[in-house]
């Protein structure tokens, strides 16, 4: 019953502002994997998202960019978040960017006992996978280069050893109001 949102954060008839200039989206499902195991569902999530984003929250259809199946490789991922998404001409201070994967991740134990997770995707090889993926470090340098007052990420895949950490000290509400805000959401764990 409530109104839908025009995607910029503010509700409608309120005369605020809203809390975004422009919003960017980049959807990722995998089913059919070339050297992994098939999937079912994942492409049917990102396309459920990409309809909720748009329909829903206002996301712009052409600000959406999807990538499934034989699309999702791992240079048109990289190619769209350090490219497309980083382009300051495109994206502004003032933009959000949602970021969607549903497919395979995976989990490597580095040699100082931590781990490291990856998102998989579609021309990623089963063996040796971390030269085809795209580890967590990647995803929160991507994050970095992306001019957007927020980006947040949404994982539905089974990883662990995020490398994005929250940093400790200060006055929370400073800092929150003083930076970008950087977040991920996981559907799963190691194992």
């Amino acid at each position: 019953d409530r109104p839908r949102s025009s995607g910029s954060g503010a509700e409608e008839g309120s005369g605020r502002p809203g809390y975004y200039r422009k919003s960017f989206a980049l959807i990722v499902g995998v089913n059919e994997y070339r050297s992994w195991p098939r999937l079912r569902y994942a492409v049917n999530d990102a396309t459920a998202v990409e309809s909720t984003l748009v329909e829903r929250f206002g996301f712009p259809r052409e600000n959406v960019i999807r990538l499934v199946d034989g699309d999702a490789t791992r240079e048109r991922i990289v190619e769209v978040l350090g490219g497309t998404l980083a382009d300051p001409g495109r994206v502004g201070p003032d933009d959000r960017v949602l970021v969607f994967f549903a497919g395979h991740g995976a989990t490597r134990k580095l040699p100082s006992g931590k781990e490291l997770g990856y998102i998989i995707p579609v021309d990623a090889e089963l063996q040796g996978y971390p030269v085809r993926s795209i580890s967590m470090t990647e995803l929160k340098d991507f994050s970095e280069l992306i001019p957007a007052k927020h980006v947040y990420f949404v994982m539905d895949s089974c990883y662990s050893g995020l490398a994005l950490t929250r940093g400790g000290g200060g006055s929370y509400l400073q800092e929150v109001t003083d930076r970008r805000a950087r977040q991920i959401l996981t559907a799963g764990g190691a194992d």
